[in-house]
């Protein structure tokens, strides 16, 4: 019951929190710039995610904080001027990068589960592919001749699962031995 009050009692501590800032930058007594604040909120719950799967030793909520913390981080950074201001049609990349260091961030918590590290350099890849052309760092012709060599990624993946594999030592099952002896 006690778990129950509490994801009540805590969004109405936030609501008001929150209300009080919003009064006090209304009467003018600290100003309050939500250009730049508003990012620092989203990555600081990005960070509150990343430190309870850490905490409870658990990939729940990793991923959606992974990318909370890297738009956040990143709108910050634009919005403060620390990075050149891009428009959206330049940046939209960012949001797919995210993604792909989420399942990154997967893969941290369960490093059996390839299919994430797969997945997530694809998506990662996809989107520095995007973004560089939007950026009109590299021009498409150079970033499709670069990308024409996609297969040496997945030829790598696979060596790199293989040589796992066979350096694994087997693990004797001990309940496997019980039965053997039993017959």
């Amino acid at each position: 019951m006690s778990n129950r009050r509490n994801r009540t009692i805590i969004p109405g501590l936030i609501l008001i929190i929150i209300g009080i800032l919003l009064l006090i930058h209304k009467f003018e007594v600290i100003y309050f710039d939500w250009e730049i604040y508003f990012p620092l909120i989203i990555a600081l719950i990005g960070l509150l995610l990343w430190v309870n799967a850490i905490i409870k030793r658990e990939k729940k909520g990793v991923f959606i904080g992974t990318i909370f913390l890297i738009i956040g981080g990143f709108f910050y950074l634009r919005n403060s001027e620390i990075i050149p201001y891009f428009y959206m049609e330049e940046i939209w990349p960012i949001f797919i990068i995210s993604i792909g260091v989420g399942f990154f961030a997967i893969f941290i918590f369960e490093p059996k589960r390839w299919g994430v590290l797969f997945t997530g350099a694809l998506i990662s890849l996809i989107g520095i592919y995007f973004l560089l052309e939007r950026m009109f760092y590299i021009r498409r012709a150079i970033l499709e001749e670069i990308f024409s060599y996609w297969p040496v990624i997945l030829i790598v993946i696979g060596a790199i699962i293989l040589v796992n594999n066979l350096l694994k030592k087997p693990q004797n099952n001990q309940k496997d031995e019980n039965i053997i002896e039993n017959k």
